[in-house]
């Protein structure tokens, strides 16, 4: 079976179809990472129906095992031909397109492709024609009306904004995915020096293979290159190595001498892996806009699994892996003691991306736990930060402040801790396990700094997660020796029931004071305040 995901542009008056991007891929039996429920789906833009031309994205499954060889002559679109405005395409590679070249990263127009292709946990054998005059993106920036459409229309159902990858316009990619084996685990050994690889095969495997690890220090020079052939009897392998190194360029070959899989470069940190294996699973989640509406977002959650090892060593960064390898989060020690934030509001955008993006990191090098301290966090927090991250069972600890939120003396005002539990519970749900969990400070505690401690490890924040980015603010590492007292100090306010309390305590209390003589009171007090501010603004103007 191939799938075809065609993305086109419509010109209504001659019934006629025009690439914009297409990519097909042949679909493998045990593919557990393919979505059968997108069999065919169809969608169109939000423009007029009496528009001359509309964008659409047609995504289906055929049930053909051969994979099209010249674009222009074999793909159709609704039992109609697919056109294209280039007379010629440039191929690459050239030859087959199931020859013996993988995707290289070297080609100036490939460095973007592994964020448009779909994300498989095997590896693939790319054949790309390319638009090597550009002329469908030319012919779009002509119809201006059309590129906010087409961004809505690749973001909701691609997960990318192709108006950001305009070099792909007009071209067809064609994948091979990998028939000998779903996917690789890898991890780097000292004492001895080696790689330790296990391979998952699709189908029982006796032919040897070649692995060539090529070696770099800590300024990505090449050190060495190794060449092992290794039996494919075992699916756990040890490669010895002549050095220890935290980055490594894996690449397989046949017997044949073929690439069948390559790795450009990878990061470790530390010296040891914790687990054996992982697995990977996409939850839907619904998300709440900053203009009240909703948006569902799929999220790829990480279950560890197997026997744990002694200090983590975890794999960071993967250029053109696995799906598996990609979720491991991009988290380089050295640059994470300090980090600050300009206040310069013309990059205002720039500091809140990059402080998501530093915030994440930090959370998603969690192993066992993450606790929080921020007395201001809400259910917009926890949608922003908690959502995204991507191992399943990390716990999450929350402690806030109901007195720095002000719920209870404003009872008809945003109740936020109500919301938050609700947010948590709803999450919790989704993932199957009760991950998350958060205790607010009561009227008689209150707190100032905010930190972030994940295992052994903590940081200091300067503003609350909400304002993250805003302002002037930074990140701090904790000292070692000054860690484990704000451990202490964290785990006596979560178990503090006096100045402390779950989030359905703080409901059923609120429900209480609600009922009650007092409640009604601070009730009418509110509404009456909010009526003299309403007069005061009246008489001002």
């Amino acid at each position: 079976m191939i799938r075809r995901t065609i993305l086109y542009l419509k010109d209504i008056k001659q019934n006629k179809y025009y690439n914009i991007l297409t990519v097909i891929e042949n679909i493998l039996d045990d593919m557990q990472d393919y979505n059968p429920s997108m069999s065919r789906k169809c969608f169109l833009d939000r423009g007029r129906d009496d528009a001359p031309f509309r964008t659409g994205l047609l995504i289906e499954d055929i049930d053909t095992d051969i994979l099209p060889q010249a674009p222009m002559d074999e793909i159709t679109i609704y039992g109609m031909p697919l056109y294209f405005l280039n007379d010629s395409f440039m191929q690459y590679p050239s030859g087959n397109p199931l020859g013996k070249l993988f995707l290289e990263l070297e080609k100036k127009e490939l460095i973007t492709l592994p964020d448009i292709l779909p994300k498989r946990k095997c590896s693939f054998r790319l054949k790309g024609f390319f638009d090597p005059n550009s002329q469908m993106l030319k012919e779009l920036l002509q119809l201006k009306g059309l590129l906010p459409k087409l961004s809505y229309l690749t973001k909701k159902h691609l997960g990318y904004d192709i108006m950001e990858y305009t070099s792909h316009i007009g071209n067809v990619y064609i994948l091979h995915n990998n028939e000998i084996f779903r996917n690789i685990d890898f991890r780097v050994s000292e004492k001895p020096n080696g790689l330790h690889m296990q391979m998952k095969f699709r189908k029982p495997y006796v032919d040897s293979l070649k692995v060539r690890i090529t070696q770099y220090d800590n300024e990505s020079n090449i050190i060495t290159e190794t060449d092992t052939v290794i039996d494919c009897r075992s699916a756990n392998i040890f490669i010895p190595l002549p050095f220890f190194s935290l980055q490594v360029g894996i690449k397989i070959f046949n017997n044949d001498g073929e690439l069948i899989w390559m790795n450009k470069r990878v990061f470790f940190l530390g010296k040891e892996f914790s687990y054996e294996t992982f697995s990977s699973k996409e939850i839907e989640l619904e998300k709440s806009e900053s203009d009240g509406s909703k948006r569902t977002v799929t999220v790829t959650k990480i279950a560890l699994n197997g026997k744990k090892r002694r200090k983590s060593n975890k794999k960071l960064k993967d250029n053109l892996a696995d799906d598996e390898s990609r979720c491991l989060a991009e988290l380089n020690e050295k640059h994470m003691e300090f980090v600050f934030f300009s206040a310069d509001t013309n990059q205002n955008k720039e500091n809140k991306e990059k402080a998501r993006e530093y915030v994440m990191q930090l959370l998603n090098s969690a192993e066992n736990e993450c606790l929080i301290c921020d007395p201001y966090f809400k259910k917009e927090d926890f949608e922003k930060y908690i959502f995204f991250m991507e191992k399943l069972d990390v716990k999450v600890r929350i402690i806030n402040s109901e007195k720095q939120l002000g719920n209870i003396s404003a009872p008809d005002s945003e109740d936020y801790l109500l919301k938050l539990n609700d947010c948590i519970n709803y999450y919790n749900r989704k993932v199957g396990r009760e991950v998350a969990e958060c205790r607010s400070l009561t009227k008689n505690l209150s707190i100032h700094d905010r930190f972030i401690i994940i295992d052994d490890c903590g940081w200091l924040i300067g503003s609350s997660l909400n304002e993250f980015g805003n302002r002037a603010s930074s990140i701090c590492k904790i000292p070692q020796g000054s860690l484990e007292y704000m451990r202490k100090n964290f785990e006596r306010w979560w178990n503090d029931t006096e100045n402390s309390e779950s989030l359905d305590g703080y409901i059923q209390r609120k429900v209480k004071l609600n009922a009650s003589q007092e409640g009604k009171l601070l009730k009418h007090i509110t509404h009456l305040t909010r009526v003299l501010n309403s007069l005061k603004s009246q008489l001002a103007k």
